[in-house]
């Protein structure tokens, strides 16, 4: 089997591994949110399921295929999860409407376009060090320098409106801003937390294949960054998932 299609196989693994955590942490909300978190098995257990999908599966996958190919197959994972919500395998049982339909369709739809048609090899593939020294580009400085200062706005005004006397509910408008926002701010997290672990599933894999040096300075700060990007303060709700 060629590398690009196992690393397909684990990212697909991955992402029914990423889909069974947030189902139970949604139903962990509903049915343990009064007690302790070290009594929360439902949560627990679905941190464990992300965890293992975040530091393991997808590390290896992305090791063994291209980002650009890996990456779309995120959106497996809204599929997987609106399927085990609405079949209620795992506790929790929600209505998938023909708007959910569609939209998993058109998700479906473009993982299969960009499995078929995107980079089935990776003629780039360097060491951690050489990936790691690409974040001091100027181009990749310019584009997270312009994507966190409309990150920054974002947060600032989300920030002044809460800071104003609540005398009526929140606007439509308002509404919609707040989660454009909470999804741009995941969306870049996820973003860079793929680009981090693209650098150490190529650090991982050099090391057993070509007995480079694994501990280098590259490979170690970005460790240390995706534990930080994927950190998710505890305790929190969960969105619906039919999000």
């Amino acid at each position: 089997m060629q590398r690009w299609a196992l690393g397909m196989i684990l990212a697909f693994i991955g992402c029914f591994a990423s889909g069974i955590g947030l189902v139970l942490m949604k139903h962990s909300t509903a049915v343990e949110e009064d007690l302790p978190l070290f009594r929360r098995k439902f949560w627990m257990a679905g941190v464990f399921f992300l965890i293992v999908n975040a530091s393991v599966i997808d590390m290896l996958a992305f090791s063994l295929a291209p980002i650009s190919l890996i990456a779309p197959m995120t959106g497996i994972t809204i599929v997987v999860t609106s399927w085990l919500a609405s079949t209620g395998i795992l506790f929790v049982k929600e209505t998938i409407d023909v708007y959910d339909m569609t939209s998993t369709a058109i998700t479906l739809a473009g993982v299969l376009v960009t499995s078929v048609y995107g980079p089935h090899i990776d003629d780039k593939l360097a060491n951690s060090e050489t990936l790691y020294s690409y974040f001091f580009r100027t181009n990749f400085l310019t584009c997270i320098t312009l994507l966190l200062l409309l990150l920054a706005v974002g947060w600032v005004a989300e920030g002044l409106q809460a800071s104003r006397p609540a005398t009526k509910p929140a606007t439509g408008r308002v509404l919609a801003a707040r989660i454009l926002l909470y999804a741009y701010t995941a969306a870049l997290s996820g973003a860079m937390s793929m680009l981090l672990l693209k650098v150490i599933g190529t650090g991982v894999f050099a090391s057993v294949e070509f007995d480079e040096n694994l501990l280098t300075r590259g490979w170690v700060l970005s460790l240390i960054g995706v534990g930080r990007v994927c950190r998710r303060p505890v305790g929190v709700s969960q969105p619906d998932t039919r999000q």
